[in-house]
């Protein structure tokens, strides 16, 4: 296990992680990557990197298992070991791996960096979900106590 500093952008501890071209492009023609992270919720990791500047792409969904097409419910049994994920296309040049690995917490936290694994895309009522359901994503981000973390992490002004 390699130790690397918090996913600031994620505002929460990274499990997984992983970066390669983005999909169906040649590294050394394109000039953007994907990354695939797990952080929990993806409801609560996409608004983040939406708002990076480099990113240009997020898509939430479902790594790490090995089942075909898993859906929500099957990942939310936690018997199929895929993680809930956000994969994102961003530009290295205005955003690079090492700065979306920012050091803002005093210790290292240890992170699991796996190999590539197919990446599903989640239903489509999981994507944006924030932007879809403000009301419910807003109590939902209170209630589990993710803006008292921010505020208190990252001095996030809500």
């Amino acid at each position: 296990m390699k130790r690397i500093p918090a996913i600031a952008l994620l505002l929460a501890v990274v499990v997984a992680a992983v970066v390669h071209p983005a999909r169906g492009q040649d590294s050394s023609r394109s000039p953007t990557k994907t990354a695939i992270f797990a952080g929990g919720c993806f409801w609560c990791i996409q608004p983040a990197f939406d708002k990076a500047a480099g990113v240009i792409k997020t898509v939430v969904g479902y790594s790490g298992g090995t089942e075909p097409n898993p859906t929500y419910e099957r990942v939310s049994s936690e018997k199929t070991g895929y993680r809930e994920s956000i994969e994102i296309t961003y530009d290295p040049i205005k955003i690079s791996y090492d700065q979306s690995c920012s050091g803002k917490f005093d210790k290292p936290i240890a992170t699991e960096i796996l190999s590539a694994m197919k990446f599903y895309p989640a239903e489509a009522y999981h994507q944006k979900y924030y932007q879809q359901n403000p009301g419910h994503f807003e109590a939902f981000e209170k209630g589990s106590g993710r803006v008292s973390f921010e505020k208190k992490t990252w001095a996030v002004d809500r």
